[in-house]
Protein backbone atom coordinates (compact mmCIF):
# COMPACT_ATOMS: atom_id res chain seq x y z
CA UNK A 1 0.00 0.00 0.00
CA UNK A 2 1.28 3.47 -0.86
CA UNK A 3 1.94 6.03 1.85
CA UNK A 4 -0.98 8.06 0.48
CA UNK A 5 -3.29 5.03 0.54
CA UNK A 6 -2.33 4.23 4.13
CA UNK A 7 -2.99 7.81 5.20
CA UNK A 8 -6.44 7.67 3.67
CA UNK A 9 -7.10 4.44 5.54
CA UNK A 10 -5.93 5.92 8.85
CA UNK A 11 -7.91 9.10 8.28
CA UNK A 12 -11.07 7.07 7.68
CA UNK A 13 -11.04 5.58 11.20
CA UNK A 14 -14.25 6.50 13.00
CA UNK A 15 -15.22 7.09 16.60
CA UNK A 16 -17.18 3.82 16.48
CA UNK A 17 -13.97 1.95 15.71
CA UNK A 18 -11.99 3.75 18.40
CA UNK A 19 -14.61 3.58 21.16
CA UNK A 20 -14.10 -0.06 22.27
CA UNK A 21 -10.34 0.41 22.04
CA UNK A 22 -10.42 3.54 24.19
CA UNK A 23 -12.72 1.76 26.63
CA UNK A 24 -10.15 -0.99 26.99
CA UNK A 25 -7.43 1.56 27.71
CA UNK A 26 -9.58 3.31 30.31
CA UNK A 27 -10.78 0.07 31.88
CA UNK A 28 -14.49 0.72 31.41
CA UNK A 29 -17.29 -0.97 29.50
CA UNK A 30 -18.10 1.85 27.10
CA UNK A 31 -17.02 5.38 26.19
CA UNK A 32 -17.95 8.11 23.76
CA UNK A 33 -14.88 9.17 21.81
CA UNK A 34 -15.12 12.85 20.93
CA UNK A 35 -11.79 13.64 19.26
CA UNK A 36 -8.47 12.07 18.34
CA UNK A 37 -5.25 12.48 16.38
CA UNK A 38 -2.38 10.23 15.34
CA UNK A 39 1.27 10.56 14.39
CA UNK A 40 3.83 8.22 12.89
CA UNK A 41 6.58 7.06 15.24
CA UNK A 42 9.96 7.35 13.55
CA UNK A 43 13.22 5.68 14.45
CA UNK A 44 12.32 2.00 14.15
CA UNK A 45 13.45 -0.34 11.41
CA UNK A 46 9.94 -0.16 9.97
CA UNK A 47 10.66 3.26 8.52
CA UNK A 48 12.80 1.54 5.86
CA UNK A 49 10.10 -0.97 4.93
CA UNK A 50 6.40 -1.09 4.16
CA UNK A 51 5.13 -1.12 7.74
CA UNK A 52 4.59 1.39 10.50
CA UNK A 53 4.01 2.37 14.09
CA UNK A 54 1.54 5.10 15.04
CA UNK A 55 0.67 6.83 18.31
CA UNK A 56 -3.02 7.68 18.73
CA UNK A 57 -4.25 10.15 21.34
CA UNK A 58 -7.72 11.43 22.03
CA UNK A 59 -10.43 12.24 24.55
CA UNK A 60 -13.52 10.34 25.56
CA UNK A 61 -16.52 10.91 27.81
CA UNK A 62 -16.83 8.43 30.66
CA UNK A 63 -19.60 8.93 33.24
CA UNK A 64 -19.98 12.56 32.17
CA UNK A 65 -16.27 13.19 32.58
CA UNK A 66 -13.71 13.95 29.88
CA UNK A 67 -10.76 11.56 30.01
CA UNK A 68 -7.66 11.29 27.79
CA UNK A 69 -6.62 8.01 26.18
CA UNK A 70 -3.58 6.84 24.23
CA UNK A 71 -3.02 3.85 21.95
CA UNK A 72 -0.21 2.44 19.85
CA UNK A 73 -1.01 0.99 16.44
CA UNK A 74 1.43 -1.39 14.76
CA UNK A 75 0.84 -2.26 11.11
CA UNK A 76 2.44 -5.27 9.40
CA UNK A 77 1.91 -6.65 5.91
CA UNK A 78 2.78 -10.00 4.41
CA UNK A 79 4.31 -8.39 1.32
CA UNK A 80 6.58 -5.99 3.23
CA UNK A 81 10.15 -6.73 2.14
CA UNK A 82 11.31 -7.11 5.74
CA UNK A 83 8.93 -9.96 6.55
CA UNK A 84 8.61 -13.61 5.54
CA UNK A 85 5.47 -15.64 4.84
CA UNK A 86 7.13 -18.75 6.24
CA UNK A 87 5.90 -19.47 9.82
CA UNK A 88 9.25 -21.11 10.61
CA UNK A 89 11.21 -17.97 9.76
CA UNK A 90 12.36 -15.65 12.53
CA UNK A 91 10.66 -12.75 10.72
CA UNK A 92 7.26 -14.33 10.03
CA UNK A 93 4.92 -11.41 9.41
CA UNK A 94 1.89 -12.65 11.42
CA UNK A 95 3.65 -13.87 14.58
CA UNK A 96 3.11 -10.92 16.92
CA UNK A 97 -0.63 -10.80 16.24
CA UNK A 98 -0.87 -14.57 16.78
CA UNK A 99 1.10 -14.25 20.01
CA UNK A 100 -1.37 -11.73 21.38
CA UNK A 101 -4.38 -13.69 20.19
CA UNK A 102 -3.03 -16.91 21.72
CA UNK A 103 -2.99 -15.39 25.20
CA UNK A 104 0.72 -16.13 25.70
CA UNK A 105 1.44 -12.47 26.45
CA UNK A 106 -1.48 -11.87 28.80
CA UNK A 107 0.20 -12.96 32.01
CA UNK A 108 3.95 -13.30 31.64
CA UNK A 109 5.82 -14.91 34.54
CA UNK A 110 8.08 -12.84 36.73
CA UNK A 111 8.45 -9.09 36.35
CA UNK A 112 8.56 -8.99 32.56
CA UNK A 113 5.47 -7.52 30.95
CA UNK A 114 4.07 -7.00 27.45
CA UNK A 115 1.89 -4.05 26.44
CA UNK A 116 -1.77 -5.02 26.59
CA UNK A 117 -3.47 -5.67 23.28
CA UNK A 118 -6.92 -4.15 22.75
CA UNK A 119 -7.66 -5.44 19.28
CA UNK A 120 -6.27 -7.07 16.14
CA UNK A 121 -7.74 -6.14 12.75
CA UNK A 122 -7.18 -8.37 9.71
CA UNK A 123 -7.56 -6.95 6.22
CA UNK A 124 -8.06 -8.86 2.94
CA UNK A 125 -4.67 -7.76 1.56
CA UNK A 126 -2.89 -9.64 4.37
CA UNK A 127 -2.39 -6.53 6.40
CA UNK A 128 -2.73 -6.62 10.19
CA UNK A 129 -3.31 -3.76 12.63
CA UNK A 130 -2.42 -4.44 16.25
CA UNK A 131 -3.87 -1.93 18.73
CA UNK A 132 -1.74 -1.91 21.87
CA UNK A 133 -1.19 -0.13 25.12
CA UNK A 134 1.11 2.86 24.74
CA UNK A 135 3.72 2.45 27.46
CA UNK A 136 4.90 5.77 28.86
CA UNK A 137 8.29 6.70 27.50
CA UNK A 138 11.21 6.89 29.86
CA UNK A 139 12.66 10.21 30.93
CA UNK A 140 16.08 9.36 29.48
CA UNK A 141 17.21 7.06 26.71
CA UNK A 142 20.43 5.84 28.32
CA UNK A 143 20.33 3.19 31.00
CA UNK A 144 22.87 2.81 33.77
CA UNK A 145 24.58 -0.56 33.44
CA UNK A 146 22.81 -1.79 36.57
CA UNK A 147 19.41 -1.41 34.83
CA UNK A 148 20.51 -3.90 32.20
CA UNK A 149 21.05 -6.31 35.09
CA UNK A 150 17.51 -5.65 36.33
CA UNK A 151 16.06 -6.25 32.85
CA UNK A 152 18.13 -9.40 32.46
CA UNK A 153 16.83 -10.67 35.79
CA UNK A 154 13.27 -10.15 34.58
CA UNK A 155 14.11 -12.01 31.36
CA UNK A 156 15.57 -14.79 33.48
CA UNK A 157 12.36 -15.01 35.50
CA UNK A 158 10.41 -15.26 32.24
CA UNK A 159 12.67 -17.93 30.73
CA UNK A 160 13.08 -19.73 34.04
CA UNK A 161 9.37 -20.34 34.50
CA UNK A 162 9.36 -22.59 31.41
CA UNK A 163 12.39 -24.45 32.77
CA UNK A 164 10.72 -25.02 36.14
CA UNK A 165 7.30 -26.41 35.42
CA UNK A 166 5.34 -24.05 33.17
CA UNK A 167 4.36 -25.86 29.99
CA UNK A 168 6.35 -24.84 26.93
CA UNK A 169 3.94 -23.88 24.12
CA UNK A 170 4.16 -25.71 20.79
CA UNK A 171 2.40 -23.40 18.33
CA UNK A 172 3.58 -23.96 14.76
CA UNK A 173 4.17 -20.22 14.29
CA UNK A 174 6.68 -19.87 17.13
CA UNK A 175 10.20 -19.04 15.97
CA UNK A 176 13.36 -20.91 16.87
CA UNK A 177 15.41 -17.74 17.05
CA UNK A 178 17.48 -16.43 14.20
CA UNK A 179 20.98 -17.82 14.72
CA UNK A 180 20.82 -20.53 12.07
CA UNK A 181 19.08 -18.30 9.52
CA UNK A 182 21.69 -15.61 10.03
CA UNK A 183 24.48 -18.16 9.66
CA UNK A 184 23.04 -19.21 6.31
CA UNK A 185 23.07 -15.55 5.30
CA UNK A 186 26.67 -15.24 6.45
CA UNK A 187 27.81 -18.33 4.54
CA UNK A 188 28.52 -16.27 1.43
CA UNK A 189 30.46 -13.65 3.36
CA UNK A 190 32.50 -14.95 6.30
CA UNK A 191 34.49 -17.68 4.46
CA UNK A 192 35.75 -15.06 1.98
CA UNK A 193 36.24 -12.30 4.50
CA UNK A 194 39.68 -11.49 3.09
CA UNK A 195 38.05 -10.51 -0.23
CA UNK A 196 36.59 -7.47 1.53
CA UNK A 197 39.94 -6.30 2.85
CA UNK A 198 41.15 -3.00 1.43
CA UNK A 199 37.91 -1.17 2.08
CA UNK A 200 38.60 1.38 4.86
CA UNK A 201 35.46 0.54 6.87
CA UNK A 202 36.13 -3.20 6.66
CA UNK A 203 39.75 -2.66 7.67
CA UNK A 204 38.52 -0.67 10.68
CA UNK A 205 36.02 -3.36 11.68
CA UNK A 206 38.34 -6.36 11.32
CA UNK A 207 41.48 -4.74 12.64
CA UNK A 208 44.62 -6.69 13.58
CA UNK A 209 43.93 -10.45 13.47
CA UNK A 210 40.15 -10.35 13.72
CA UNK A 211 39.49 -11.55 10.18
CA UNK A 212 41.55 -14.70 10.81
CA UNK A 213 39.91 -15.25 14.22
CA UNK A 214 36.43 -14.81 12.74
CA UNK A 215 37.12 -17.34 9.98
CA UNK A 216 38.50 -19.76 12.58
CA UNK A 217 35.33 -19.55 14.66
CA UNK A 218 33.30 -19.98 11.48
CA UNK A 219 35.09 -23.30 10.90
CA UNK A 220 33.96 -24.47 14.36
CA UNK A 221 30.42 -23.11 14.27
CA UNK A 222 28.84 -26.57 14.11
CA UNK A 223 30.48 -27.54 17.41
CA UNK A 224 28.80 -24.57 19.06
CA UNK A 225 25.47 -25.27 17.38
CA UNK A 226 25.61 -28.89 18.54
CA UNK A 227 26.26 -27.73 22.10
CA UNK A 228 23.36 -25.28 22.02
CA UNK A 229 21.07 -28.06 20.76
CA UNK A 230 21.79 -30.06 23.94
CA UNK A 231 20.75 -27.27 26.31
CA UNK A 232 17.38 -27.03 28.10
CA UNK A 233 14.74 -25.24 26.00
CA UNK A 234 12.52 -22.37 27.07
CA UNK A 235 10.31 -19.62 25.68
CA UNK A 236 12.20 -16.50 24.55
CA UNK A 237 11.36 -13.01 23.37
CA UNK A 238 14.40 -13.30 21.05
CA UNK A 239 14.68 -9.55 20.43
CA UNK A 240 14.97 -8.16 23.95
CA UNK A 241 17.64 -5.52 23.43
CA UNK A 242 17.65 -1.95 24.75
CA UNK A 243 15.32 -0.38 22.18
CA UNK A 244 12.68 -3.04 22.82
CA UNK A 245 12.84 -2.75 26.61
CA UNK A 246 11.18 -0.08 28.75
CA UNK A 247 12.01 0.42 32.42
CA UNK A 248 8.95 1.01 34.59
CA UNK A 249 7.62 0.53 38.10
CA UNK A 250 4.38 -1.01 39.34
CA UNK A 251 1.86 0.42 41.80
CA UNK A 252 4.15 -0.63 44.65
CA UNK A 253 7.09 1.21 43.09
CA UNK A 254 8.82 -2.09 42.28
CA UNK A 255 10.82 -2.44 39.07
CA UNK A 256 9.23 -4.09 36.07
CA UNK A 257 10.45 -4.27 32.48
CA UNK A 258 8.12 -3.94 29.51
CA UNK A 259 9.23 -5.79 26.40
CA UNK A 260 7.79 -4.59 23.11
CA UNK A 261 7.95 -6.08 19.61
CA UNK A 262 7.18 -9.76 20.17
CA UNK A 263 7.51 -10.63 16.49
CA UNK A 264 10.35 -13.13 17.08
CA UNK A 265 8.74 -14.93 20.04
CA UNK A 266 9.68 -18.59 20.15
CA UNK A 267 11.64 -21.37 21.73
CA UNK A 268 15.33 -21.10 22.49
CA UNK A 269 18.14 -22.50 24.57
CA UNK A 270 18.85 -21.38 28.09
CA UNK A 271 21.10 -18.32 27.88
CA UNK A 272 20.18 -17.59 24.26
CA UNK A 273 17.77 -14.82 25.26
CA UNK A 274 20.45 -12.55 26.68
CA UNK A 275 22.75 -13.04 23.69
CA UNK A 276 20.44 -10.58 21.93
CA UNK A 277 20.15 -8.31 24.96
CA UNK A 278 23.93 -8.04 25.04
CA UNK A 279 25.00 -8.03 21.40
CA UNK A 280 22.24 -6.05 19.71
CA UNK A 281 22.38 -3.38 22.41
CA UNK A 282 26.06 -2.97 21.53
CA UNK A 283 25.42 -3.20 17.80
CA UNK A 284 22.93 -0.32 17.99
CA UNK A 285 25.35 1.74 20.11
CA UNK A 286 22.88 1.93 22.98
CA UNK A 287 25.74 1.04 25.33
CA UNK A 288 29.34 2.09 24.73
CA UNK A 289 31.62 -0.83 23.90
CA UNK A 290 34.11 0.61 26.37
CA UNK A 291 31.77 -0.87 29.00
CA UNK A 292 31.45 -4.28 27.35
CA UNK A 293 32.90 -6.30 30.23
CA UNK A 294 30.62 -4.68 32.79
CA UNK A 295 27.64 -5.04 30.47
CA UNK A 296 28.40 -8.76 30.18
CA UNK A 297 28.69 -9.05 33.98
CA UNK A 298 25.43 -7.24 34.76
CA UNK A 299 23.41 -9.04 32.09
CA UNK A 300 24.74 -12.55 32.77
CA UNK A 301 24.55 -12.31 36.56
CA UNK A 302 21.12 -10.67 36.44
CA UNK A 303 19.79 -13.36 34.10
CA UNK A 304 21.18 -16.18 36.25
CA UNK A 305 19.56 -14.60 39.32
CA UNK A 306 16.25 -14.47 37.46
CA UNK A 307 16.48 -18.16 36.57
CA UNK A 308 17.08 -18.91 40.25
CA UNK A 309 14.11 -16.71 41.20
CA UNK A 310 11.94 -18.89 38.96
CA UNK A 311 13.15 -22.08 40.63
CA UNK A 312 15.70 -23.33 38.08
CA UNK A 313 18.63 -24.94 39.91
CA UNK A 314 20.79 -26.30 37.09
CA UNK A 315 24.49 -25.70 36.47
CA UNK A 316 25.45 -22.07 35.89
CA UNK A 317 27.97 -23.28 33.28
CA UNK A 318 25.06 -24.32 31.05
CA UNK A 319 23.76 -20.76 31.15
CA UNK A 320 27.18 -19.30 30.46
CA UNK A 321 27.68 -21.62 27.49
CA UNK A 322 24.24 -20.80 26.09
CA UNK A 323 24.96 -17.10 26.35
CA UNK A 324 28.53 -17.09 25.01
CA UNK A 325 27.94 -19.54 22.16
CA UNK A 326 24.71 -17.84 21.06
CA UNK A 327 26.20 -14.34 21.18
CA UNK A 328 29.24 -15.39 19.15
CA UNK A 329 27.26 -17.28 16.50
CA UNK A 330 24.53 -14.69 16.27
CA UNK A 331 26.54 -11.48 16.06
CA UNK A 332 30.24 -12.23 15.50
CA UNK A 333 29.32 -14.49 12.57
CA UNK A 334 25.67 -13.93 11.60
CA UNK A 335 25.63 -10.20 12.31
CA UNK A 336 28.92 -9.61 10.54
CA UNK A 337 27.68 -11.56 7.54
CA UNK A 338 24.45 -9.56 7.46
CA UNK A 339 25.94 -6.09 7.86
CA UNK A 340 29.35 -6.28 6.22
CA UNK A 341 28.10 -6.14 2.60
CA UNK A 342 26.03 -3.07 3.47
CA UNK A 343 29.21 -1.14 4.16
CA UNK A 344 30.13 -1.52 0.49
CA UNK A 345 27.01 0.40 -0.60
CA UNK A 346 26.85 4.17 -0.05
CA UNK A 347 23.06 4.20 0.12
CA UNK A 348 23.01 1.47 2.77
CA UNK A 349 25.74 3.24 4.73
CA UNK A 350 23.53 6.33 4.82
CA UNK A 351 20.60 4.22 6.04
CA UNK A 352 22.77 2.74 8.81
CA UNK A 353 23.75 6.25 9.91
CA UNK A 354 20.14 7.42 9.83
CA UNK A 355 18.87 4.39 11.72
CA UNK A 356 21.54 4.26 14.40
CA UNK A 357 21.93 8.01 14.70
CA UNK A 358 25.74 8.07 14.50
CA UNK A 359 28.36 8.66 11.79
CA UNK A 360 29.49 5.42 10.17
CA UNK A 361 33.06 5.71 11.49
CA UNK A 362 31.76 5.72 15.07
CA UNK A 363 29.44 2.79 14.29
CA UNK A 364 32.20 0.66 12.80
CA UNK A 365 34.62 1.50 15.63
CA UNK A 366 31.98 0.20 18.08
CA UNK A 367 31.40 -2.90 15.96
CA UNK A 368 35.12 -3.60 15.91
CA UNK A 369 35.35 -3.49 19.70
CA UNK A 370 32.24 -5.66 19.92
CA UNK A 371 33.67 -8.16 17.41
CA UNK A 372 36.83 -8.59 19.46
CA UNK A 373 34.83 -9.28 22.61
CA UNK A 374 32.43 -11.67 20.87
CA UNK A 375 35.37 -13.67 19.54
CA UNK A 376 36.61 -13.96 23.11
CA UNK A 377 33.16 -15.25 24.07
CA UNK A 378 33.41 -17.83 21.28
CA UNK A 379 36.72 -19.06 22.72
CA UNK A 380 35.11 -19.23 26.16
CA UNK A 381 32.18 -21.21 24.77
CA UNK A 382 34.50 -23.73 23.12
CA UNK A 383 36.28 -24.22 26.44
CA UNK A 384 32.90 -24.83 28.16
CA UNK A 385 31.81 -27.56 25.77
CA UNK A 386 32.89 -30.29 28.15
CA UNK A 387 30.24 -29.13 30.61
CA UNK A 388 27.54 -29.67 27.99
CA UNK A 389 28.72 -33.21 27.26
Amino acid sequence: MSEHGLKNKLDSITSETLAPLAAGVLGVDAVEVIDWQYEAIKGGIGQFYEMGLFLWQGRAIVDNQLRPWTLMLKITRSDASYYSNDPSSWKYWDREALAYQSGLLDDLPGRLAAPRCFGVDHFPNKEIWIWMEAISTESTGAWPLSRYGVAARHLGQFNGAYLSGRSLPSHSWLSHGRIEEWLVKASGVIPRLHDYQGHPLIEMWFANDMAERTIKIWSRRQELLDGIAKLPRTLCHHDAFRRNLIAATDQNNQDITFAVDWAVLGTGAIGEEIATTFSVTLQFLDCDAQDVELLDKFIYEGYLAGLRDAGWSGKSELVRFGFTASAALFMALGGAGAWLPALMDEKEVQEIEDYLGHPIEKVVHQWSMMQAYLLNLADEALELQGVIA
